[in-house]
């Protein structure tokens, strides 16, 4: 029996990413949605807690882009010393000179195989026929090399995207590859952005491994012996499911790892009514 995915289920970043790492957990995780108990990270409560503060720097950034004026939000950091710092290196570096037209957490999507393929961006500024620029923020203690972030799904998947659904936001007219740039932000690295540039080649070759690797995973049989687990076992480590496969039970330590939020944080503690009327 061929492939069956959830009825919900969407080509992303994500998921696209973990079957590139480990076949088996793309099954696990997005095929049969198995929850197993292993820890990601440790310690927790500190894996957590940067997961939180990077959902609420993204949720500042947001408010901040909408009106929102940089001392209210100051005030509503409520004294954190980490989200302040990272608010203000962005102020500094990353939100300068940025083409007008700027969109938060925008997502877009597209048509692929009878299902979508979405891409969520941090940030979008755009001028509109000249140049189109994707931030993303990373908040994680450790910085990624060049060398990674190439060899990501998120640094194929972004720029094609953008090429291929965000017309609607250049006039009507589809962005060429080469009006595309990617930039990657680190919040403890300020200086140090990793810029992608994009073209017709790299827009190429995009499609080319998007539609292999699709290919590729709707052609394998509905059953788990069909995922092979990975043969690299340092991608075990932050692996939710590495006791399921007996790939050991322990933990990575969270100071290794890209953290990303996953869960709903907090509401940012922001006092709207001490905020001057802000027009949209």
């Amino acid at each position: 029996m061929p492939l069956i995915l959830p009825d919900d289920f969407q080509f992303s970043q994500s998921a696209l990413q973990d079957y590139a790492d480990c076949h088996r957990r793309f099954f696990l995780r997005w095929v049969t949605r198995r929850r197993y108990p292993a820890p990601e990270s440790e310690p927790m409560r500190a894996f957590e807690a940067r997961m939180e503060l990077g959902e609420r720097f993204h949720q500042i950034i947001e408010a901040h882009l909408a009106g929102v004026p940089a001392e209210a939000l100051r005030a509503a950091l409520d004294g954190d010393e980490t989200l302040a710092g990272w608010f203000e290196r962005c102020l500094k570096t990353a939100l300068t000179d940025l083409p007008q037209q700027q969109r938060a957490e925008i997502t877009l999507s597209m048509p692929l195989a009878d299902r979508r393929l979405v891409a969520k961006f941090d940030l979008l500024a755009i001028q509109p026929g000249a140049r189109a620029m994707i931030l993303d923020w990373k908040t994680a203690p450790r910085i990624s090399n060049r060398n990674e972030l190439a060899g990501r799904w998120q640094t194929l998947l972004y720029p094609y995207v953008l090429a291929k659904a965000g017309d609607y936001l250049n006039g009507g007219q589809p962005f060429a590859p080469e009006q595309i740039n990617l930039v990657y932000w680190f919040a403890e690295a300020p200086d140090q952005p990793v810029i992608f540039a994009y073209d017709a080649a790299a827009h190429a070759r995009a499609e080319s491994r998007l539609n292999d690797l699709v290919t590729e995973l709707l052609a394998r049989p509905n059953e788990e012996a069909a995922f092979s687990l990975t043969s690299d076992l340092t991608r075990c480590r932050f692996c939710a499911y590495r006791s399921y496969c007996e790939r050991g039970t322990q933990a990575g330590d969270v100071l290794g790892t890209e953290v990303e939020g996953v869960k709903e944080p907090p509401a940012l503690a922001l006092d709207l009514e001490q905020v001057a009327e802000i027009a949209f």
